[in-house]
């Protein structure tokens, strides 16, 4: 739980996080401030996250990598607070269960086990089994706006680690 007490100061709450875990101090806060849990699954989300898994392998990197290089201002709440809101057991990545769940809060029911399976490897972009904060901020990030000519070009710059001005796949 002390990994959750910064988090949980930054939004005035303090004295929740000694008495309660973070999915129950965020059903609290946020939802009950959102007014409610789907109204954050009403974004196009979904959409988003298609879009991602057929990306191919060097854009996916560096939205990733953008991703990555992203801090909570950046970012804003809405995305970071999504991520909690998916992470249901709070291990810090997301399983191909909390996934399905999540999808499954976004009303898209025509999915069946191959497709989710496709769904989650399209994000899963290091092949560990789980969904990083960055691999899902990754697939979000076009969507919500946070593209720009500057992170790119810091995206490529870290990148491309010898500086060469063009990316290789070494790089």
């Amino acid at each position: 739980q002390d990994k959750w007490i910064p988090a949980l100061e930054e939004k005035g709450i303090r004295e929740s996080a000694t008495e309660a875990n973070p999915s129950a101090v965020l059903e609290n806060t946020f939802i009950s401030k959102m007014g409610k849990e789907q109204e954050i699954f009403d974004h196009d989300i979904f959409q988003d996250i298609i879009k991602f898994i057929d990306y191919g392998f060097l854009k996916k990197t560096v939205l990733i990598t953008m991703a990555n290089m992203m801090d909570r201002q950046d970012i804003g709440e809405h995305l970071s607070d999504f991520f909690l809101l998916v992470d249901t057991n709070q291990t810090g990545t997301i399983s191909p269960g909390e996934l399905k769940d999540a999808i499954e809060k976004m009303n898209v029911t025509n999915i069946d086990d191959g497709q989710m399976e496709k769904i989650f490897a399209g994000i899963d972009h290091d092949g560990s089994g789980q969904i990083h904060y960055a691999e899902f901020l990754a697939t979000l990030v076009e969507g919500a706006g946070l593209v720009t000519e500057e992170r790119l070009s810091d995206a490529f710059d870290r990148i491309d680690s010898g500086g060469e001005g063009y990316i290789t796949p070494p790089d």
